[in-house]
C-alpha cells in the first residue's frame, strides 16, 4: 500500500487535495460577510464611524443606543475597570482618531464628531473640577481652564460646519459649553449674537437659546428679564415636557411670577 507522501507525487491528486483546500479557505472568509472577526481586526483597521461609536459608549455610559459589536472593542479596556476620568480622556482619543480620518465617515458628520469633542472636553473638566473639590486642592487648575476652552473651541466648530437641521442644536450646545466654564457674560453676548444672525430652530426644537438666556438672568439676579425670557420661551411651545405642575422649575416659575407677574402664561 502507498504512503500518504507517495500519494501527494501524483499530480491529480495535488489539484484535488488543493482545490479542497481552496474550498475550506473559501468558507472560512464567507462566514462573516462584511464584519472582521476580533483575530484578525486591528485598532488601526477600526474606521471612523465606529470610533464615533466607541466614543458615544464611553461619553454616555447610560445611553443604550450604541450597542458595539465584539470585534468594535478591540483595544478598549474593560469598561468596569475605568474610573470617569479614564474614561472621558478614552472617549476623547476616540473621537480625536475618528477626526483625523472623517474622510471616512459615513454615519456620521465631522459636525457631529466636533460637538461629541465638545461635549466630552466639558464633562472632563467638570470631573477634574469634582476631585480639586473633593480634595479640597485650589480650583482653577490650568488643565480645567483648558479643558473648557477645547470645549468651546470644539462646539463652535460644530456650528461652523453644520449647514442643516442640527445648527441651533449646535448653537445651544456652543452655549451651554461657554455656560459650563462659568462666563455667564459671555454666554449672553453668544445668544444675542446668534439670535442676531437668525439661527432658526427646527420645529421640533424646545427653543433651548431662550430657556438657557432666562436661566442667566434669573442666576444674574435679574427677575424681570428672566420672567419675560420665560413668558416668550413657553409662548414658543414645546415647554410641557420641562413644565409639568409640581416639578422644580415650575414651582420656580411660579414663584417668579408672584414677584415680577410674569411669566404670564405658565400652564395651569
Amino acid at each position: 500500500m502507498r504512503s500518504d507522501c507517495q500519494l501527494m507525487c501524483y499530480p491529480e491528486v495535488r489539484l484535488i487535495f488543493l482545490a479542497v483546500l481552496l474550498l475550506m479557505i473559501s468558507g472560512t472568509a464567507n462566514a462573516q460577510p462584511g464584519r472582521r472577526t476580533i483575530a484578525s481586526a486591528t485598532e488601526q483597521e477600526i474606521r471612523a464611524d465606529v470610533r464615533v461609536e466607541r466614543g458615544i459608549f464611553l461619553l454616555y455610559p447610560a445611553d443604550h443606543s450604541v450597542v458595539l459589536q465584539e470585534w468594535e472593542i478591540v483595544g478598549m479596556p474593560h469598561f468596569d475597570s475605568l474610573t470617569a476620568e479614564k474614561r472621558l480622556r478614552l472617549a476623547i482619543t476616540e473621537f480625536q482618531m475618528a477626526k483625523r480620518h472623517q474622510n471616512q465617515l459615513k454615519a456620521y458628520s465631522a459636525a457631529q464628531v466636533y460637538s461629541h469633542l465638545a461635549n466630552s472636553y466639558t464633562a472632563l473638566a467638570q470631573e477634574l473640577q469634582r476631585q480639586t473639590e473633593l480634595l479640597r486642592k485650589p480650583s482653577g487648575s490650568t488643565e480645567i481652564r483648558k479643558s473648557f476652552r477645547e470645549s468651546i473651541m470644539f462646539a463652535r466648530l460644530a456650528l461652523q460646519n453644520e449647514k442643516g437641521d442640527l445648527m441651533y442644536v449646535f448653537g445651544v450646545g456652543l452655549v451651554r459649553a461657554i455656560v459650563s466654564s462659568g462666563n455667564l457674560f459671555r454666554a449672553l453676548n453668544t445668544i444675542h449674537f446668534l439670535e442676531r444672525s437668525n439661527l432658526r430652530p427646527s420645529h421640533y426644537s424646545d427653543y433651548g437659546l431662550i430657556r438657557i438666556r432666562a436661566d442667566i438672568y434669573l442666576v444674574l439676579g435679574r427677575y424681570e428679564d428672566a420672567s419675560l425670557a420665560y413668558e416668550e420661551w413657553i409662548s414658543k411651545g414645546k415647554t410641557n415636557s420641562f413644565l409639568a405642575p409640581g416639578n422644580a422649575l415650575y414651582e420656580k416659575l411660579r414663584d417668579l411670577k408672584h414677584k415680577t407677574g410674569h411669566p404670564n402664561n405658565l400652564p395651569s
